[in-house]
């Protein structure tokens, strides 16, 4: 208090020790306050510590308990030094990597005009409302498709193959299917029908190819460099 300090300066002036007595005492203040911080914080850290430590030993309990079960014999986590929760972590990562797919690729899609009839010309053709409508009604089915299809591969990959490779529509096949072969809406040379039937019989070819194991031997026809050079 300001009270307090003119006193001691006071007494200073006739006694020196009691200016450097009052310094003393506000070091040895400032050093216990700093260790009573101190030791407030490493309890603190300590709790914290110990609290990581029972969610750790919980987490291992949890994937030792997965991987002796029958999910982890099946996907053979053991085997392949991997545990539960890393895949869960993994599946999410790469769900939040590939969840732009649903909006994306119906959107591409639906630029094709799908089944839609373009209204009458003096209606507005492609951008009459009804044919507007048709759009936004082939957008969401092509959602659902999206959806369905993504779904259906990965359970395939995962089931079948055991495989941690997810599987959804390519990007650049839908883009070029729509802008390049049936066009815009559909101004293309290539009508929409035409195009998913041809998508229909090279889907038909490639599982021939993978089911006989001709694909395989074509592939270890292409060097490796290229093979490794090569995204899809």
């Amino acid at each position: 208090q300001p009270w307090h300090r003119t006193e001691i300066l006071k007494s200073a002036h006739k006694n020196p020790e009691v200016l450097y007595a009052h310094h003393q005492q506000q070091r040895q203040a400032s050093s216990w306050d700093r260790s009573v911080g101190g030791l407030i914080q490493l309890y603190s850290t300590t709790q914290i510590c110990t609290k990581s430590r029972r969610a750790m030993r919980c987490l291992d309990k949890l994937n030792d308990s997965v991987g002796k079960s029958f999910i982890g014999r099946f996907f053979k986590l053991e085997e392949r030094n991997a545990t539960f929760t890393n895949e869960l972590a993994g599946g999410m990562a790469t769900f939040l990597t590939m969840a732009y797919i649903l909006a994306v690729n119906p959107r591409i899609l639906a630029d094709s005009g799908g089944p839609c009839v373009p209204d009458p010309p003096e209606e507005g053709g492609i951008f009459g409302p009804n044919y507007e409508q048709c759009l936004f009604d082939i957008r969401k089915q092509f959602i659902t498709a999206t959806g369905i299809a993504s779904m259906f591969g990965c359970l395939l990959m995962g089931l079948i193959a055991n495989l941690p490779i997810a599987l959804a529509p390519g990007m650049g096949m839908n883009a070029y299917f729509t802008y390049s072969v049936v066009g815009w809406r559909g101004t293309g040379s290539v009508s929409y029908e035409a195009a998913v039937t041809g998508v229909m019989i090279e889907g038909a070819i490639f599982f021939l190819l993978a089911v006989t194991g001709a694909r395989y031997a074509i592939i270890r026809l292409i060097p490796e460099p290229v093979r490794i050079a090569t995204p899809v």
